[in-house]
């Protein structure tokens, strides 16, 4: 279909010059009724080796292989595990521990109650746990609040870092897609210029046409030639920074399929600048994570001073133990018979005497009876109250005061940016629609200038170079409506970036 409309016609066919006045026209349909004809087909027509590639499934692949996405994940495990870690300092400590030893030579027994000088060998089990309270509770509180709001802080830098791989993905596709667009325009400008060429040709060799018009006309196309390789360097740079963006394989081949972009491009409402501010200051997330971060800086601060507090710490112990020098039997409580008898003593004092008239009854002691008779336990409070330690207290304190003082310069920092950026956007989108109105209007002065200087042409009435310079002027005039048109669809993202509205998990096209 497009090779017969745009097929030239015969210098002495005279429906020659209204087919050549109605390149222009075609050139726009072609553009408005299919958003890539040429790179449709080309996908078509794709290697079996390459791979064809979405705007959803680049967005995919890039939130899966970003480094910087993957680091900030990182950042989010490393607080989440020092939050539980903070939250476990108010659980007690608890150790069990056992051991066996033996003594050699000469050694205290106190089953014997002397020295004995023989080889003893003990084993212990012990149950022990302690609770802490750092500066009586206070930097158990301060340290945890601050571990909770670094947490809040990596969990929103996280969000904001997957906005910013989609807003990449987003800003290469565009640019992809506009520069797809921009080539297909230089391609068909080059094959009217051919088309124009053939034509002079015949002029020239009937006579009515100088040979300078043919120069010209050869001039022309190698100069639509040079914008067409300029125009696909273009599209393939476009393309290599989208596969960086993504981080694929840059040995592999690939096809980017252009998201679905509305051909008709209305501009909305007018944004209001002041909404637009507040929203931004409520919703974007890096400004939300260093308010978290301001909150951790002022826990840090807590967690410093309370080191003036003492330490009150609760303990208990709780084991038994076994010793080879233990008897082999002991008496059975209740048996045997004893009789308490007096006796007077030097300094004439009667003292009862336990005499045992009948032996009590013996029972065999194994291992376990004999823990079970050695078992106790412990319990103790302790409080700890530091004097002196060289300053590092106040260089603690000092040290939390400037990190808090800096996380809130940062966090007003980051507002002035956001400030500037909605700024920014919302003046480029204004731009922008009056880009679109303005790009309307040359593309078509551009294109009667064109069909003017075309019948001029024909007449004999213009020269080869008011006819080139009225093609170039459409090309170009084409050219800025394809990019006011992309620009326009960037602005807005632009804005929901900045605001913060920009979704991850929704369609962005």
């Amino acid at each position: 279909m497009m090779a017969r409309l745009l097929s030239p016609a015969h210098p002495s066919d005279p429906s020659g010059p209204n087919a050549l006045r109605s390149l222009p026209a075609i050139l726009l349909a072609v553009l408005a009724t299919a958003l890539f004809a040429a790179p449709t087909a080309a996908a078509q027509q794709a290697a079996p080796d390459t791979t064809v590639i979405s705007f959803d499934q680049a967005v995919n692949i890039a939130l899966d292989q970003n480094t910087s996405l993957k680091r900030a994940s990182n950042d989010v495990r490393r607080a989440e595990t020092n939050l539980w870690a903070e939250r476990m300092d108010w659980a007690p400590n608890a150790t069990l521990s056992s051991g066996l030893s033996r003594n050699f030579g000469r050694s205290f027994s106190q089953e014997e109650g002397g020295i004995v000088d023989q080889s003893t060998d003990f084993f212990r089990v012990d149950v022990s746990g302690s609770v802490s309270l750092r500066g009586l509770g206070v930097e158990n509180y301060a340290s945890m609040k601050n571990a909770e709001w670094q947490a809040t802080s990596s969990e929103l830098s996280l969000e904001r870092t997957r906005q910013d791989v989609v807003f990449q993905v987003m800003n290469r596709y565009i640019a992809l897609v506009e520069n797809r667009e921009i080539l297909v325009v230089q391609r068909e400008e080059l094959e009217a210029r051919q088309q124009q060429l053939r034509q002079i040709e015949e002029f020239v060799d009937a006579g009515s046409r100088p040979v300078s018009a043919l120069y010209e006309q050869q001039a022309a196309v190698a100069e639509a030639e040079s914008n067409v390789l300029a125009a696909e360097r273009d599209v393939q740079l476009s393309e290599t920074r989208l596969i960086q963006v993504l981080r694929l394989d840059p040995m592999d081949a690939y096809r980017f399929d252009a998201p679905e972009v509305a051909q008709d491009v209305d501009p909305e409402a007018a944004y209001d600048l002041n909404a637009l501010m507040t929203q931004a200051f409520d919703q974007r997330l890096d400004l939300r994570a260093d308010r978290a971060s301001v909150q951790a800086a002022e826990s840090s601060v807590s967690s410093a001073r309370s080191q003036y507090l003492p330490t009150l710490t609760f303990s208990a112990d709780y084991g038994t133990n076994w010793s080879s020098t233990a008897p082999d039997f002991q008496p059975i409580p209740g048996t045997g018979q004893t009789q308490e008898l007096g006796f007077l003593t030097q300094e004439g004092v009667v003292v009862d005497q336990p005499v045992q008239v009948a032996p009590p009854d013996f029972q065999a002691v194994d291992f376990y009876d004999i823990l079970d008779q050695r078992r106790g336990g412990s319990i103790g409070v302790s409080l700890r109250f530091p004097l002196f330690d060289g300053l590092r207290r106040e260089q603690q304190v000092e040290e939390a005061q400037v990190q808090r003082l800096n996380a809130q310069y940062q966090l007003e920092d980051q507002k002035l940016q956001v400030a500037l950026e909605v700024r920014e956007a919302y003046l480029n989108l204004q731009t922008a629609v009056k880009q679109l109105d303005v790009t309307e209007k040359q593309v078509r002065a551009a294109r009667q200038a064109r069909e003017a200087a075309q019948e001029r042409y024909n007449l004999g009435a213009a020269s080869i170079v008011e006819l080139t310079n009225a093609n170039r002027n459409f090309v170009q005039a084409a050219s800025q409506r394809i990019r006011a048109r992309y620009n326009y669809v960037f602005q807005k993202k632009l804005i929901a970036y900045y605001v913060g509205n920009l979704n991850p998990s929704e369609s962005l096209f």
